[in-house]
C-alpha cells in the first residue's frame, strides 16, 4: 500500500512539474471592477534560478499598482494615454502602468506569487493576457503566448496568464 501512494504522489508531483505554467489568480473577475491578481512563478528554468519576473499589463487596464516584496527591486513603466479619462474620486488619469517588474531571487525549486492591484475595464465576456517574462540566472521563460480563436491555452507550450472578465453583476435598487 505505501509503495503504491509513494508511485501515485511521484507521478502527480512529475504530472505538476511537467504542466507548470506562470499562472494568475484568480482566473477570472467582474469587468469595471478593482480585483488584485497575482502571478505565479512556479519554477526556475531548467535548475537556474529566476531573477528578473517582468509583467505586461494589457490595453485597457488603466490602474495597476504592484506589491512590493520582500529582498526585490521594484520597476514601474508607464505610458501617457492619448486622451485622459476620469477615474475614481473626481480625479483625471493621464497616463497607465504598462509594464511592471521585479528583480531579485528565486530559487528554482521555490515559487512566489507577485501581486497587482488593478482597475479592470468594462469589456465583460473578454480575455485580458498578462504577458509574463520570467528571466533566470541561465535562460528565460517568455510566457506570452496567446491561443488563436477557437483555441485552448491548453494546448500552448508557454501561455501567457490570461484573466477572464465576467459581466458586471446586477445592482439592488431599494
Amino acid at each position: 500500500m505505501q509503495r503504491l501512494a509513494a508511485t501515485l504522489l511521484i507521478s502527480t508531483l512529475s504530472a505538476t512539474a511537467a504542466n507548470a505554467h506562470a499562472v494568475i489568480t484568480p482566473r477570472e473577475a467582474q469587468a469595471d471592477s478593482y480585483a488584485r491578481l497575482a502571478i505565479s512563478i512556479t519554477h526556475g528554468c531548467d535548475g537556474s534560478p529566476t531573477k528578473v519576473v517582468r509583467v505586461l499589463i494589457p490595453a485597457g487596464v488603466n490602474g495597476a499598482r504592484p506589491q512590493p516584496k520582500a529582498g526585490w527591486t521594484l520597476d514601474v513603466t508607464k505610458e501617457k494615454l492619448a486622451t485622459p479619462i476620469s477615474g475614481p474620486h473626481g480625479t483625471t488619469i493621464t497616463e497607465r502602468v504598462t509594464e511592471i517588474t521585479w528583480t531579485g531571487t528565486l530559487d528554482a525549486d521555490h515559487f512566489d506569487d507577485f501581486s497587482i492591484n488593478v482597475r479592470l475595464p468594462d469589456a465583460p465576456n473578454k480575455t485580458l493576457h498578462f504577458a509574463t517574462l520570467q528571466e533566470c540566472q541561465s535562460g528565460k521563460m517568455d510566457w506570452s503566448e496567446i491561443p488563436a480563436n477557437g483555441k485552448s491555452a491548453h494546448e500552448l507550450r508557454y501561455p501567457a496568464p490570461s484573466l477572464n472578465l465576467l459581466p458586471k453583476k446586477p445592482t439592488h435598487a431599494h
